[in-house]
């Protein structure tokens, strides 16, 4: 059966000249429905603006379908929609209707989505359905799709994808997928190389070549060396080489050479907080912008660290064998050397030594050991509280002592029984009970220990040595006063 919009003409055997009358009067809508019906009965083919259709139906022109614009955060899609464009503010969910099976049927219905946004929508099948077998599917921003029914229920895949989504496109291995595009910029996922044989490879930052980054070789041959190149806009540049076997220039063979041709090379960490410059007046290392440290052209070095309360000064330690410090007294003529190494701690002077401090702490002095003790210095100056007393509470003690005095989280931080000396002495942690002004109690003694100052015992000691005299003489005088009674008893008894 074939029926022309165009003159009203029909051709085929149902039809009579009424129904071409009826047809003009019609919609295109209802025309066209009512072709559809002819068609199903009489298995006809349907053609509009053709008097010859190839398929079931032809339409030789437009042909116009519903169009609506969705903005909600949800939208449940029914049997009226056909495109349906979102333009809303936020990513979107849209649920397809529940397949039918039997009567109602759709099978072949088409929906085409479009995303015009820079969110995503996210189709869900009805209950257990599925769309491509998945239990959702997503539309990325900028991305179309359009959905078929298969006309399966259940579990079964009730919808078939043909279009564009993100999921269509991948990007991987340093690329990143936003819409429609690859671009470049994400994690790489595997070793990567790009071979740039003799030629340069170059990272732009503008067609001028300011900031420009080259990577390439120089010197083809026996002075080959690899080289990375940033150039500013005044033509200085920031080489770093690595030389072949056999160059002899640029730090010579095998060398790595960082090289600023125009200024100081200064390498900074911590958001420039610590710097080292190397430049024309030789190497300085600034810290928070101060000048802390300098080794000048002729080799001298400069340090300028301040002082600070409790502690401070300059510190040089030598992690690997000794460290020996010497020099010659222009004051005095006379040579002073320091040594600090595996024997410890030594004071030379004029080739004699007069202090030694060894592995375990034992201090040796050839001049011998004196504390400042001017009358002048002192105030608040009045008798001591200990004496005999204090001296018969302590609690001598004989045991083997750690060679390691640290403490950390309360505890030896080596075990003491792996290395110790057999000692005499008192227990801090005791004689603080007795004579705290003799014993160093740290502010957090899970990170110190406490120790002992014997020097400030040998006062006490001598006040107890004095009360025990004053006690002697009274005994003595007793002593005197009983004897002169025991012989006057004798007398009387004639004895």
């Amino acid at each position: 059966m074939v029926f022309n919009f165009a003159d009203c003409q029909y051709t085929g055997k149902i039809l009579n000249y009424n129904y071409i009358i009826m047809f003009k009067k019609l919609t295109t809508v209802s025309v066209l429905t009512a072709l559809f019906s002819y068609s199903l009965v009489y298995a006809q083919s349907v053609g509009v603006n053709t008097d010859k259709p190839g398929s079931t139906l032809d339409i030789n022109g437009s042909l116009a379908a519903k169009y609506s614009t969705v903005t909600a955060a949800t939208y449940a899609m029914t049997s009226g929609d056909f495109h349906i464009s979102y333009n809303g503010a936020g990513n979107t969910t849209f649920t397809l209707p529940a397949a039918i099976s039997g009567e109602g049927n759709f099978k072949g219905r088409m929906y085409t989505i479009k995303n015009n946004t820079a969110f995503t929508i996210t189709i869900n099948p009805a209950a257990s359905e599925t769309i491509n077998g998945n239990a959702s599917f997503t539309v990325a921003p900028n991305q179309s799709l359009q959905l078929i029914s298969t006309g399966l229920t259940g579990a079964a895949s009730t919808w078939d994808v043909s279009g564009n989504s993100s999921a269509a496109i991948t990007a991987s291995n340093g690329l990143s997928l936003v819409g429609n595009d690859v671009r470049l910029g994400g994690t790489l996922t595997q070793n990567t190389a790009i071979d740039y044989a003799d030629k340069a490879l170059y990272l732009r930052s503008n067609n001028t070549g300011f900031g420009l980054t080259g990577i390439s070789n120089i010197n083809a041959g026996t002075n080959a060396a690899t080289i990375l190149q940033l150039t500013n806009d005044s033509g200085n540049a920031l080489n770093m080489f690595l030389n072949s076997s056999t160059r002899s220039f640029d730090g010579g063979a095998n060398a790595a050479t960082i090289n600023n041709s125009g200024g100081p090379l200064t390498v900074a960490g911590n958001n420039n907080l610590a710097q080292f410059a190397i430049g024309t007046s030789g190497l300085q290392y600034n810290y928070a912008t101060l000048d802390r440290l300098r080794v000048d052209s002729n080799g001298d070095i400069y340090m300028n660290r301040p002082e600070e309360p409790g502690g401070g000064g300059n510190k040089i330690s030598a992690s690997k064998g000794h460290l020996d410090l010497s020099g010659y007294n222009t004051l005095n003529g006379s040579s002073t050397q320091v040594y600090l190494g595996a024997d410890g701690f030594k004071y030379s002077y004029n080739g004699s030594t007069k202090v030694i401090i060894d592995g375990n702490g034992t201090v040796s002095a050839a001049g011998g050991f004196v504390n400042t003790s001017d009358m002048r210095l002192k105030t608040q100056i009045k008798e001591i509280e200990y004496g005999l007393q204090a001296i018969m509470a302590l609690q001598p003690k004989q045991y083997e002592l750690s060679d390691n005095p640290e403490i950390k989280g309360g505890k030896p931080a080596v075990d003491p029984a792996l290395k110790s000396q057999h000692k005499i002495g008192l227990l801090a942690q005791d004689l603080y009970k007795q004579i705290p002004e003799a014993v160093y109690k740290p502010k957090d003694d899970t990170k110190q220990a406490w120790a002992v100052d014997y020097t400030a015992l040998v006062p006490v000691l001598i006040k107890a040595i004095q009360e025990q005299q004053v006690e002697i003489e009274q005994q003595k005088v007793k002593i005197t006063k009983l004897e002169a009674e025991i012989q006057a008893i004798k007398k009387k008894l004639g004895l």
